[in-house]
C-alpha cells in the first residue's frame, strides 16, 4: 500500500477538482509566530486556503461545530485538554491575540468565537483575493454554508445545511454536493482532494469513496517533508469495497474520536484478522 502514497498531487485538471479542507486541523498546525492579531491570524489561514487553488477551482472550508451544548466527543476533548483557557471576546481584526495559539484553542467557547470571525472576516475580504471561476465553500457554526467568488461576497448554499457536529463526517456531504451541482457532465468535478491528519476521516474515504460519482479521490495529510497524498481511488481498488465498508466498525472498536480502544488491542491486529 506504501507504494501507492506520493509527497505531491499528480497533475490533474483544475476546473474538474476541488478541495475539502479541515479548518481546525490548518489552525492548530499553525504557531503563534509574529501574529499578534487576530486579523493576522485571519490573514494567514486565508493565504492558505488561496494556496489550495493551484490544485482546484473550488475550495470548501470545513470546521467542527463547538455551539452545541452536549458535543458527542465532549469527554475525549475534556480529557486531552491539558488547560482550562479564558474565554476570550473577538472585537474586531485589531483584538490582540494575547495567549499561545494550543492554549486558546483548548476551550470550545474560544473555538466557536474564532471561527465565527473567521466566516465574517472572509465573507468580506476573500473577494478581493480571488480569482474568475475560482470558489470558497464557507461552513459557519449553525451549520449553514455560504458561497464566496471574486464578484460575490456570500451566498446561501441551502443543500449543505448539516446538523453535523464533526467535520470528519461533514466532509462528505460537501463530497455528495460537489458531485451533483454539474448537471453537464463535461463541467463535473472529478476530482476530490481532502486535506486532514485525522484516521476518522481516512476511514470514512475508503468506506464512501464508491457512493461517490468521481474518478479520484485523494486524501492529503502531513505537512512539509511529511506531506502525503494517499489515493483512495487506487487503495479501495486494491482491497475491495467489501473490506473497506468495514473498516469504519474495525475503527471505532479500536479507538476513535468518541471512542477508547480496547484494552491491550491496537489497530494492527485487527487489520490482519
Amino acid at each position: 500500500m506504501d507504494s501507492l502514497v506520493k509527497s505531491t498531487c499528480p497533475a490533474y485538471s483544475v476546473q474538474q477538482t476541488a478541495y475539502i479542507v479541515d479548518l481546525l486541523a490548518i489552525i492548530q498546525m499553525l504557531s503563534k509566530g509574529n501574529m499578534k492579531t487576530f486579523g493576522e491570524l485571519s490573514g494567514t489561514i486565508a493565504g492558505t486556503i488561496i494556496a489550495k487553488f493551484q490544485f482546484a477551482s473550488q475550495v470548501h472550508i470545513v470546521p467542527d461545530r463547538y455551539d452545541v451544548k452536549d458535543l458527542i466527543k465532549s469527554g475525549e476533548i475534556s480529557r486531552r485538554s491539558q488547560w482550562t483557557a479564558i474565554e476570550i471576546k473577538i472585537q474586531s481584526r485589531r483584538t490582540k491575540l494575547l495567549v499561545k495559539l494550543q492554549r486558546y484553542l483548548s476551550s470550545g467557547k474560544n473555538k466557536s468565537n474564532l471561527l465565527t470571525f473567521l466566516l465574517s472576516d472572509w465573507c468580506e475580504n476573500l473577494p478581493g483575493q480571488l480569482k474568475d471561476r475560482q470558489t470558497v465553500i464557507l461552513v459557519s457554526q449553525d451549520g449553514s454554508a455560504v458561497k464566496v467568488t471574486k464578484t460575490l461576497n456570500r451566498e446561501d448554499i441551502i443543500p449543505l445545511y448539516s446538523d453535523h457536529e464533526e467535520a470528519d463526517g461533514r466532509k462528505f456531504v460537501h463530497c455528495e454536493y460537489i458531485t451533483n451541482q454539474f448537471s453537464d457532465i463535461s463541467n463535473s468535478i472529478k476530482r476530490i482532494i481532502i486535506f486532514s491528519p485525522d484516521t476518522d476521516v481516512a476511514v470514512l474515504c475508503w468506506c464512501h469513496f464508491g457512493q461517490l460519482s468521481i474518478e479520484e479521490l485523494w486524501l492529503h495529510t502531513g505537512t512539509g517533508r511529511n506531506r502525503r497524498f494517499i489515493p483512495v481511488h487506487k487503495a479501495v481498488e486494491k482491497v475491495g469495497q467489501d473490506v473497506c465498508n468495514l473498516l469504519p466498525v474495525m475503527h471505532a472498536l479500536t479507538g476513535c474520536d468518541s471512542t477508547r480502544n480496547l484494552s491491550g488491542i491496537g489497530k494492527k491486529g485487527p487489520c490482519w484478522t
